[in-house]
């Protein structure tokens, strides 16, 4: 018996892929050209550079309002303020390891 995805939980599945993808082309790059070297920094750089595609990509399918068929407004203003908070936290976070490294 094959098994049908919901609408959400193809456009979750396809924002991780997305945010993935373009995670691993920016570090590739930035591997090639030598801005990054092996460690640490090396492994917040990726959770970074991943968590802020994956809200930026997440931010673009409500504004789109993809969402428009499988989400109540309800969720999707709880899904914004999720992503809001998400980003606010991205921030201070990304904020700390600049004055830490830098």
């Amino acid at each position: 018996m094959k098994q049908t995805m919901t609408i959400r939980e193809f456009l979750k599945e396809q924002s991780f892929k997305i945010a993935f993808n373009l995670t691993m082309i920016i570090l590739f790059l930035l591997k090639y050209i030598g801005g990054i070297e092996k460690g640490v920094k090396f492994l917040v750089i990726c959770v970074l550079i991943f968590l802020t595609w994956w809200l930026i990509i997440n931010t673009l399918i409500l504004k789109l309002d993809l969402f428009k068929d499988v989400l109540e407004e309800k969720s999707k203003r709880k899904y914004m303020q999720l992503i809001n908070w998400s980003t606010c936290i991205l921030v201070l976070i990304t904020s700390f390891l600049g004055f830490m490294y830098g």
